[in-house]
């Protein structure tokens, strides 16, 4: 990315009053920001750089920043000249766009691949409903967003309570999964919970709350054994150490 164009070498003196306004390419703003000689202090003060000025004294001015960088402009002992363009990004005309725009269409079979796997492996079933939309997403005929609305939509008005949980758990599964938020911490765990069943009962699923009492659930994958959950009181203390334990994992892998 371009972030600076030094001024070329001249041997005839500019005129500072040929020079002198501040010449701001609508096309580019807010990309580009043409710094031009003699505006000192005006100039600085109408860029909001921070308190970088640009001293009519000869001595060295601070050094400008790209705030969108986080990085500084060369050191050295330069003049107004030697800033002739700073920039924060390109210079193409691409716009902003949704993300969920570019995603290929064998990512987003692996996306409900995955939401009614985890289904599965808890004896939960989806609709043909759930299916049918989850086809319209997959081949671009709907967004994620519309498959929601309507799968959370068919649940209001019909009396499916066999594949509500799987339908209504699996449409927020790959919306997290469209979405990537996702981030190595506690709460995250609890985030991801709370948004997964926010569309059922909260009385029964809790969402986003812990347990009042420790609990077993029995796996047939398991041979009847249940994992080991761990007891309220050290929630806290088993989360992290858990997560702690995960993260020297993807160092050492990363």
């Amino acid at each position: 990315m371009h972030k600076m164009a030094h001024s070329e070498n001249s041997s005839q003196a500019e005129n500072p009053e040929e020079r002198s306004s501040f010449q701001q390419p609508a096309a580019l703003y807010p990309k580009r920001v043409t710094i031009e000689p003699g505006m000192g202090y005006a100039l600085s003060a109408q860029l909001k750089l921070a308190g970088n000025k640009f001293p009519e004294n000869g001595k060295q001015p601070h050094r400008p920043q790209d705030k969108t960088l986080g990085k500084r402009l060369p050191a050295g002992n330069p003049s107004e000249k030697d800033y002739q363009t700073v920039t924060a990004d390109s210079f193409d005309n691409f716009e902003y766009e949704p993300a969920t725009q570019f995603i290929p269409e064998a990512k987003k079979n692996h996306y409900w691949a995955v939401a009614t796997g985890l289904q599965a492996v808890d004896g939960l079933e989806t609709s043909g409903y759930l299916r049918e939309n989850a086809r319209a997403y997959i081949s671009g005929e709907k967004t994620l967003a519309e498959t929601g609305s309507l799968i959370r939509e068919y649940h209001r008005q019909n009396n499916d309570a066999e594949h509500a949980e799987a339908d209504l758990v699996s449409q927020r599964i790959a919306e997290l999964l469209e979405k990537g938020a996702f981030f190595l911490a506690p709460e995250m765990l609890v985030r991801i919970h709370e948004y997964l069943f926010q569309d059922l009962d909260p009385a029964v699923y809790r969402p986003g709350r812990f347990k009042h009492e420790r609990m077993i659930k029995r796996e047939e994958i398991l041979n009847g054994d249940s994992v080991l959950y761990a007891d309220p009181l050290a929630y806290e203390m088993s989360l992290k150490g858990a997560f702690s334990e995960a993260s020297v994992v993807c160092v050492t892998r990363g």
